[in-house]
């Protein structure tokens, strides 16, 4: 687990440096998923029989690029299955890093290009990093929800529009 460390005093810039350093460690650890969450969600009761349950992550081989969320704060869809609980998402619809799963692979080219992309807030940066590599998959409902009153750094307020604290993949 990683805390920000409140290294800059500009918000954007510690989520950034907060979820580079989260990268590199968890690519160190060798960990072939990566589970990104920020603070202020509250979780579905299956979260975690439904993330081994999902088709993207079952499908999921060794060394592939993989990028999903568990978060839709309305993102548009280029194809929908919504019998298999996952919709490819539009990369420019994109916004809200609540909580995202990214393969060990698309992580390490995330670490390499980091600077590549120059966009300011981290949901928009590690959308156009992965969207390079392979499909967004967005898990269908919802599986967090964004808790709270205010963004921490300092960007809109969001909420899952189709969260589903029960929902239990079969």
């Amino acid at each position: 687990m990683e805390m920000d460390d409140e290294g800059s005093e500009l918000p954007l810039e510690r989520q950034s440096l907060l979820v580079l350093k989260t990268l590199r460690r968890t690519i160190a650890e060798k960990a072939e998923l990566i589970l990104l969450l920020e603070d202020d969600l509250i979780f579905n009761k299956h979260l975690s029989h439904n993330v081994h349950a999902w088709h993207p992550v079952r499908q999921l081989r060794r060394g592939q690029h993989f990028f999903g969320s568990l978060y839709n704060s309305g993102v548009t869809f280029d194809r929908l299955v919504p019998a298999l609980a996952y919709g490819e998402a539009r990369p420019q619809s994109v916004l809200g890093s609540q909580a995202f799963l990214i393969s060990r692979a698309t992580a390490r080219y995330m670490v390499t290009c980091w600077g590549v992309e120059s966009a300011l807030h981290v949901d928009v940066k590690l959308r156009c990093l992965a969207a390079r590599q392979c499909p967004l998959f967005y898990h269908i409902p919802s599986l967090v929800q964004h808790v709270g009153y205010e963004s921490t750094w300092e960007g809109p307020m969001l909420s899952a529009c189709d969260f589903d604290p029960d929902w239990r993949a079969n």
